[in-house]
């Protein structure tokens, strides 16, 4: 391991031995290297020229990265988002057996919601689809003219906010839907599947309905099998990510991109803005490490960039690579370039440009620019590498996930100047969304089609430059988030719940600030929120220790030295009348348990203190963070936190419990 993350190794990992069963449903779990006023502000060159990397504007690392752990997601925002598979005849099922399956978790109820479908209102279009009605009880619906409206409805219920495996099976003349291995519902049916032979499949919606019954949440593990009923008996879901069994004609929503998994390898298309999300329904095999998850910088659009000073070791005469991921969140705030990297001042970059409409990828070498008609993708990761290897004919070539998408002729030298990452100063391309590893290299890696690499990148001869960002001092342990320390915030031996460190907030403009992210967003459903908090001091009036500052944020307060939850803009929701105790561990916990009355509870060191109802839809997205008002930077605690973690769709505590005595599990 390389940074200051390797130093965990020695001290939470030490103490965390167990394994969290829920742990794949925890969206946020806060943890701390063990150096001294360490931030997230210091980045790292990883080669052995270990050179200097200067931060502009508020650039930050952390742990989302291209190769998580804890598996993957689409989400879905329920009104614009899908996927589309192009027409085919591996989707027409006609009489013969076929599996149609995935894991979902909706976050509303109370709407038709289409999960996957090959059904266009539209004429004599209809063939299949499966989906959940408003009382979120799976259907699958099946057209024999193409027109009518035939459909089989199962009998259980899912919940929101919770992973669900829900597939549909026809075995010879047994249709089954089945909900988590069992069946809700089954029927001989000998009816033939209309193909409807131009009709596409969408993923997260349906063709044609009002509002086209789009799917509002995450879906993961996609799979449709032609020629096989996968399941025939109750079973127990998967455990694991699916795989492309034989006959498998689609297998999407487990991959660190928008990619069909099958040998089919369909492009997918997305339209609206569905992202890619290190949240699935399985259980990771392994804690967070640097050298198998590594890091990400996250840039904001907005003045944040990298510089690494003029070096001989970035002048290339011959052979070389550049290759970086990154997850491209919105366009360049202004109609112009992002510079994913810019040397020489742009006569040698790697380039997206949205300037006069166009969107592509481009890049130049040597002062000669080639450009493509490709795009970068958004809100998914994408391998982009500019390799060269030798002098003869087409040695040049851009690569966009291992495929090429410009072979050129160059020989030009490349000449070392200062190198940028993101933008360049004077420039108003900023990149936004987050940068993975990113090397270069005076070798040609690259020369035909190839596989992404699945790990981060590693110091192989001739690396000139290696960023991995793995050097945050406060960091998500689950790789679901990338953290900016703003003002002070950082690690703090002083004062340790657990091993020998904790984050440490002085009340005065210190905070945590994650960007905008889905997975911190409750909805209606179940919630567990907690922490152990050492107060320093404890003054009248109101401060956040971690929330959302947006309207309908929720939040949860330090209110006149009590703990609160807080909707932000409105007052306390529930609050706990006793005060904290000063230079003291106490472990907090505010949980949700579903919906009815009495359902939320504050623990303090495992005892229900306050009990009352929380109806709110915590849906908002926006400044969230920890330690004070992430708005303005105002309401900051003055105090030490450890352990901090966010369980998403579920109640840890429903009944008074022991407080934890070790440090939360890291798998």
């Amino acid at each position: 391991m390389s940074g200051i993350l390797a130093a965990l190794a020695g001290i939470k990992t030490a103490i965390a031995t167990a394994v969290d069963e829920y742990f794949n449903r925890t969206t946020l779990l806060l943890n701390t290297s063990s150096t001294n006023g360490a931030q997230n502000n210091t980045f790292l060159d990883s080669s052995t020229n270990n050179f200097t990397i200067t931060r502009n504007g508020n650039t930050t690392q952390g742990t989302f990265t291209p190769f998580s752990q804890t598996g993957w997601s689409n989400y879905f925002n329920g009104s614009s988002d899908y996927l589309t598979a192009p027409a085919n005849a591996v989707f027409d099922f006609s009489s013969g057996d076929f599996t149609v399956e995935a894991w979902v978790n909706p976050t509303t109820s109370g709407t038709e919601r289409a999960i996957i479908s090959k059904w266009n209102n539209s004429g004599a279009t209809q063939s299949w689809l499966l989906e959940l009605n408003s009382s979120n009880i799976p259907l699958f619906y099946y057209s024999t003219t193409g027109s009518d409206l035939p459909v089989l409805t199962g009998t259980t219920a899912i919940s929101a906010n919770t992973w669900t495996h829900i597939a549909v099976t026809r075995s010879g003349n047994t249709w089954t839907i089945w909900v988590n291995g069992v069946s809700s519902v089954s029927s001989t049916i000998t009816s033939t599947i209309y193909t409807a032979s131009a009709t596409t499949v969408n993923i997260g919606r349906y063709y044609g309905a009002a509002s086209y019954a789009y799917w509002p949440g995450y879906i993961s593990n996609a799979r449709v099998v032609k020629g096989t009923a996968v399941y025939t008996s109750a079973f127990t879901p998967p455990t694991t990510p699916l795989t492309a069994i034989s006959g498998t004609s689609l297998l999407t929503c487990q991959s660190n991109r928008f990619f069909d998994s099958s040998t089919n390898a369909f492009a997918l298309t997305a339209s609206g803005t569905p992202s890619v999300q290190a949240f699935s329904p399985f259980a990771p095999t392994a804690a967070y490490s640097t050298s198998v998850v590594g890091g990400s910088g996250y840039f904001d659009g907005s003045g944040d960039y990298l510089s690494v000073a003029s070096n001989a070791a970035f002048t290339f005469t011959g052979d070389f690579t550049w290759e970086g991921w990154f997850y491209m969140t919105a366009n360049p705030s202004k109609s112009y370039s992002a510079r994913l990297i810019d040397y020489n001042g742009g006569s040698n970059l790697l380039v997206f440009s949205t300037s006069d409409g166009t969107d592509y990828l481009g890049f130049a070498v040597g002062g000669t620019t080639y450009t493509t008609t490709t795009g970068l993708p958004r809100n998914q990761w994408a391998h982009v590498a500019v390799s060269r290897s030798g002098t003869g004919s087409n040695n040049l070539k851009l690569f966009l996930n291992g495929t090429a998408i410009s072979t050129q002729t160059n020989t030009s030298t490349v000449t070392a100047t200062d190198i940028y990452i993101s933008n360049r100063p004077g420039s108003d391309g900023y990149f936004t969304g987050y940068i993975g590893s990113y090397r270069m290299t005076n070798t040609g890696l690259y020369t035909t089609t190839f596989t992404p690499a699945t790990s981060p990148f590693t110091a192989v001869t001739g690396t000139a430059l290696l960023l991995n960002y793995t050097n945050s001092g406060i960091f998500d342990s689950t790789a679901k988030n990338v953290l900016e320390t703003v003002g002070n915030a950082q690690v703090s031996t002083t004062q340790a719940k657990f091993g020998t460190t904790s984050m440490a907030f002085d009340g005065t403009g210190d905070y945590l600030k994650l960007p905008s992210n889905t997975l911190y967003t409750f909805g209606t459903g179940a919630y567990t929120i907690e922490f152990w908090i050492y107060p320093n001091s404890l003054a009248a009036g109101t401060y956040h220790v971690v929330g959302a500052n947006a309207t309908n944020g929720i939040i949860i307060a330090i209110n006149n030295a009590k703990i609160a939850l807080n909707k932000y803009g409105v007052g306390d929701v529930l609050a706990y009348n006793t005060a904290l105790t000063t230079s003291t561990w106490t472990h907090v916990a505010i949980v949700r348990e579903g919906t009815g009355t009495n359902q939320t509870k504050i623990y303090v060191n495992g005892t229900s203190v306050a009990t009352g109802t929380d109806t709110n839809d915590w849906t908002v997205t926006t400044n969230f963070g920890v330690g004070a008002n992430t708005s303005d930077g105002s309401q900051g605690i003055n105090a030490y936190l450890d352990d901090l973690r966010i369980t998403k769709g579920y109640a840890r505590y429903t009944s008074n419990f022991t407080a934890p005595t070790a440090a939360f599990p890291l798998l």
